[in-house]
This record gives C-alpha cells, structure tokens and sequence, in this order.
C-alpha cells in the first residue's frame, strides 16, 4: 500500500514538471498580409549551388512591421542552387516592399565560419541586390551570379 501511494505521488510530480516545462502555443496568426512569391537560383562560379545563405532585410515602411510578419529573414538555397523567400510557410512569398539580398557561402574552419565569397555580396553599406516588390505581382529573379574570392 505505502509503495502504490509513493508512486501515484511521484506520478503526479513527473507530470506537473512536464506541464510546468512546455512551451506555449504560438497563436495562430489570424491577419496575414498579401504575399509576393520571389524566386531565383545562385550561380557560383557558374555553378548551381545548394547551402549559399541568402538573407533577404526588409526597409523602409516594411522593415517597422516586420518582427509581426517575418519569422524568418534567412534561408539556404536547395538542389539546383533555386530558392524561394518564404513568411509564414516555406515558399509562400514576403509583403510586398522594398528589400536588400545578401549572399554567403559559408566554409567550417578551425578558426570558425569564414564566408567564402568574402563578405563581397553581404555589405551592409553598399547592398549587392536591393528588389522592389509591388503588390500582386510575382518576381522571378532567374540566376543570380556570384564569384569565390580568389
């Protein structure tokens, strides 16, 4: 008797520290904004190439709002080198607006992750790509060409 009492006990605090530790839903996000698909695929060296990092930075009016509609502002080009900037699900599109694409292609050193394109397509001063996207209007930027550093 004394045993089942000790493990109904320790029953009941084993699940009040797995409630106790879960996280909480995300509310689902009820006022969408229109989206515009952008499309495009990455050439280095005259190469299709899967893993380059492309960073898409949102400006001006878009770039107040963003932490409320962009969860993610980055994301690694797949097979073919092809990519397709996304909101709330992978490929769906982002708000129309103005924003800045940034490259990398990241190489695991000793030292640390070193870009092999040597920040040449990732300056924040003088932006490589900078797109203009309007409402309802899709944008396919076709091949995109970048060079390693020699």
């Amino acid at each position: 008797m004394r045993f089942r009492n000790l493990w109904i006990v320790c029953c009941l605090c084993c699940t009040l520290c797995l409630a106790s530790c879960s996280r909480p839903k995300r509310p689902p996000i009820t006022d969408k904004v229109p989206l515009t698909h952008v499309t495009g695929t990455v050439l280095v060296d005259g190469v299709p190439t899967p893993g380059v990092h492309v960073q898409y930075v949102p400006q001006g009016e878009i770039a107040e709002r963003r932490e409320r509609y962009l969860n993610r502002f980055f994301l690694m080009t797949g097979d073919g080198g092809k990519f397709s900037l996304s909101t709330y699900v992978n490929g769906d599109g982002i708000p129309y607006g103005e924003y800045v694409l940034e490259f990398k292609l990241l190489e695991q050193r000793l030292s640390g992750e070193v870009d092999k394109f040597g920040g040449n397509y990732s300056n924040v001063r003088s932006p490589f790509m900078t797109i203009n996207l309007e409402k309802g209007a899709d944008l396919e930027l076709g091949e995109i060409e970048l060079k390693t550093r020699s």
